[in-house]
């Protein structure tokens, strides 16, 4: 839904929480850093101009496309990679850090945590910004989200945190949380193709979309969590 619509950001907080997360785990610009799960290419691209090394992932050729045509409007250099972030094509050690943003949650999470270790360097530092439940949710509900959005599951603050330890990673305490709803969330000069809501399948999904959400925002919140490489990994 989101390719056809060409929406540019649909990350948790949009561009404020990104360089929020970026500011809070202590990445500075110049060093080599991998988005998993770029999208459009939006955060790719405020990366690049910002002087850091970019490469940038994702397993869908037309978020690519647009993200290339982005990347050349701005004028700034990133390396577009199309492939899946469970199976990434780089060697062990390659980056300084890695970025998602609300795309572990789509993959197998633990595989993914997997992956992102891999590729990082030693003393290299995770970023990432994903949904987690604030409090409990009734069953059915929590199954026709999961079902509806192709989930393995829905995860609080603490169930995030064992995956990354379990992958390797130190985690930054306190993990921040902030509302769902959020005024700054949405992508900075964002167009959305709202002719393409004539297509059934797409005003359908839209439709799904904002009544379970909607109906259950206050079950959730933004999680930004911190996790580090040490020197040596210590499998839990």
């Amino acid at each position: 839904m989101l390719e056809k619509l060409g929406v540019i950001g649909a990350h948790p907080g949009g561009m404020g929480k990104t360089r929020k997360l970026i500011k809070a785990a202590n990445i500075p610009p110049g060093c080599k850093i991998l988005e998993a799960g770029c999208g459009a290419g939006e955060t790719a691209c405020y990366l690049a101009s910002a002087g850091f090394e970019v490469t940038a992932l994702d397993n869908r050729p037309r978020f690519l496309q647009i993200a290339k045509e982005r990347a050349d409007m701005m004028d700034v250099t990133v390396n577009w990679v199309e492939a899946d972030l469970e199976n990434m094509p780089f060697p062990p050690d390659s980056f300084d850090a890695v970025l998602a943003e609300s795309v572990t949650l789509f993959a197998n999470i633990q595989n993914a945590f997997d992956e992102y270790f891999r590729v990082l360097k030693p003393g290299g530092v995770l970023a990432d910004c994903e949904i987690v439940l604030k409090q409990d949710i009734p069953q059915a509900m929590a199954q026709q989200i999961t079902d509806f959005m192709d989930l393995d599951g829905l995860y609080k603050v603490g169930e995030w945190i064992q995956f990354m330890e379990n992958s390797g990673f130190v985690v930054k305490q306190p993990v921040e949380r902030t509302e769902l709803w959020d005024p700054d969330q949405f992508a900075e000069g964002q167009k959305v193709d709202t002719s393409l809501f004539l297509d059934s399948a797409v005003s359908q999904a839209a439709a799904m979309y904002f009544e379970l959400m909607i109906s259950n925002f206050h079950h959730f919140q933004y999680g930004m969590f911190i996790g580090k490489k040490l020197d040596v990994k210590k499998k839990i």
